[in-house]
């Protein structure tokens, strides 16, 4: 009887000693303010050497001491532990148990985690579905509800597709060349008329309506920049072209003017003298090793070089180059839609870094500036005025950026239409390969063939056909109609100049020599802005820029234009298939 007691007691202290054990995990996530060392430490001694003596007793301890109630129980020896569990003898567990057991925990946590995934996924699917549904019946609002509540005030309009507008239109066809929307807009339905595209109703009108009832309001500074949103974010809200005419705008194109005046503009002549020769060069030794070159590539590259000249100065080769890659990148921003960064993956999100990193540029770039003798754009933006007024680094980076972006594409796209207006009109060329004398008798020579050819070249494709402005609270009045506040009117300098329409005379007639008259230039030439306090900034380096690239065209290289097929780019402004793809060589009496 005493040897089966003995069993028994055995048997009990077995079944006890199990319990225990099996509950340790569960101790384990109770001590949550444990160490990871001393969970380690638990870990290996219970479960990794459970058949060492008396490995639970140091396990039991520390367990103890991490948890958080241990201290409301008694300690206990392990000579008086009810459990003598220095005799347990555990069974060691089959390998084939052990991992079909590892297989079953892998499987809950593979199906836990797809079905955590499908969730995620359809709570994304539902959430970009509802944001869809959302801005298209904001979209949709915003281009319909204008003509039901005000369609008795505003001009005549056709804002084309539900959703879309005419932007695929506009986008095609471009603003201002023999295909430009614009101006088959404008001839069919008049001087004033409203429509849409980039899901924005607009109010167009002639200069000349804008002149009349409009630049008032704008010198007081009672009309706002208005342009679509991924413009207003890739510019920034401090940009030159963004602010209201008022003190702050005033101060700083006085700023800006100060480092692109003609007088600057001439000082730097030699070294724009070298980078368009260096460009054509470039273009001959293409036509030479290839048959053919392209001239839109080269004359992008050679404008925002001359624009980040003036802009930031003299930089190291590689901060150069790195400018050079991220402004055109975040101009393609300009026109994507819809404005979503999405983590940097959309094309805007992508456009955005590219700005953001650009700036981190300028940052670095002001730093010098402030110290530097150099008559920049960024210098003249970072020194304090006369009167001790700052300007904020968002300021200096949004105009910075604006000026050298603004100044590349504009002076790009008039060159290139000059280009083809030569090749068209060869008669030409020899006026135009005329000396230019250092601009002895000032950049805007009005007797000068070239600077004649070059204006009535912007006539017949204007670079800017127009800027947006609008009364944020009161409604605009444009003669026998009225817009709503807060929608955009866009100020066509375009129509003026357009062959089609017949608003001056012989429209149709491609004469430079229309433009030999100040009287006649003052009144008609707007192609740079007009008369508005936006009006073009950078002229004066645009203008010597285009006038000596085209005199060393014109008087030391031969050249043909192979194709003049258009396209519609991403600056919503119609551009040359193929980089206007064309033939360069050397004269023959000049490399002799």
């Amino acid at each position: 009887m005493a040897r089966k007691r003995c069993r028994a007691a055995r048997r009990s202290r077995r079944v006890k000693g199990a319990a225990v054990l099996s509950s340790l995990p569960l101790q384990l996530m109770v001590a949550s303010s444990a160490s990871a060392s001393n969970l380690g430490h638990i870990a290996q001694s219970t479960f990794c050497n459970p058949f060492k003596a008396r490995p639970h007793l140091d396990s039991l301890r520390i367990v103890r001491a991490a948890c958080p109630l241990g201290s409301k129980f008694p300690a206990q020896e392990p000579s008086v532990c009810p459990f003598d569990m220095s005799k347990l003898r555990l069974q060691p567990v089959s390998p084939t148990v052990a991992a079909l057991a590892s297989l079953g925990f892998f499987a809950l946590g593979a199906s836990t985690a797809t079905a955590a995934a499908c969730t995620l996924i359809q709570l994304t699917c539902g959430l970009l579905a509802t944001s869809v549904l959302v801005f298209a019946g904001k979209a949709l609002w915003d281009q319909y509800s204008p003509l039901i509540f005000y369609g008795d005030l505003l001009p005549r309009a056709d804002v084309g597709m539900p959703l879309i507008g005419y932007t695929l239109e506009r986008l095609s066809g471009g603003p201002s060349d023999e295909k430009g929307w614009f101006r088959k807009m404008r001839e069919r339905l008049g001087p004033a008329f409203t429509t849409n595209f980039a899901s924005q109703n607009v109010a167009v009108i002639d200069y000349s309506l804008y002149e009349e009832h409009m630049l008032d309001l704008e010198r007081s500074g009672k009309l706002s920049p208005t342009y679509p949103e991924s413009f207003t974010k890739l510019l920034g809200e401090s940009s030159i072209e963004v602010l209201p005419a008022g003190a702050k705008h005033t101060d700083v194109r006085k700023r800006v003017l100060s480092a692109l005046s003609s007088k600057q503009a001439i000082k730097r002549l030699p070294e724009i003298e070298a980078r368009c020769r260096a460009v054509l060069e470039a273009m001959a030794a293409e036509t030479s090793s290839r048959g053919q070159t392209a001239l839109v590539p080269h004359v992008d590259r050679l404008t925002l070089e001359v624009a980040l000249a003036f802009v930031v100065g003299k930089l190291g080769a590689d901060q150069l180059e790195e400018l050079m890659e991220l402004l055109p990148a975040a101009l393609a921003g300009l026109t994507a839609f819809p404005p979503w960064e999405l983590f940097g993956l959309s094309p805007f999100g992508k456009a955005m870094g590219a700005r953001r990193r650009a700036n981190a540029i300028i940052d670095d770039i002001v730093m010098r500036a402030k110290f530097s003798n150099e008559n920049t754009v960024v210098g003249a933006l970072s020194r304090s005025s006369a009167s001790g007024d700052s300007l904020t680094a968002q300021e200096i980076q949004d105009t910075s950026l604006t000026v050298a972006v603004a100044g590349a594409v504009t002076t790009a796209l008039a060159t290139t239409s000059a280009v083809v207006q030569l090749a068209n009109r060869p008669k030409w060329v020899s006026c135009c390969a005329k000396p230019l004398s250092s601009f002895d008798t000032g950049i805007e020579d009005n007797s000068r063939p070239l600077l004649q050819f070059i204006r009535e070249s912007m006539r017949f494709k204007v670079p800017v056909s127009g800027f947006r402005r609008s009364q944020p609270s009161e409604w605009t009045s444009i003669g026998e109609h009225k817009v709503p506040p807060g929608m955009a009117i866009t100020a066509s300098v375009d129509s003026l100049g357009c062959p089609l329409l017949g608003l001056i005379d012989r429209s149709a007639e491609f004469d430079p020599l229309r433009w030999t008259d100040a009287a006649y230039v003052a009144k008609n030439f707007l192609f740079w802005g007009g008369k508005q306090p936006h009006s073009c900034a950078g002229k004066a380096v645009a203008l010597v820029e285009m006038q000596v690239f085209l005199q060393m065209l014109c008087h030391d290289y031969e050249f043909e234009v192979l194709s003049q097929e258009t396209t519609g780019d991403r600056f919503m402004n119609s551009n040359w298939k193929d980089g206007l793809p064309m033939r360069v060589r050397r004269k023959i009496s000049c490399d002799s």
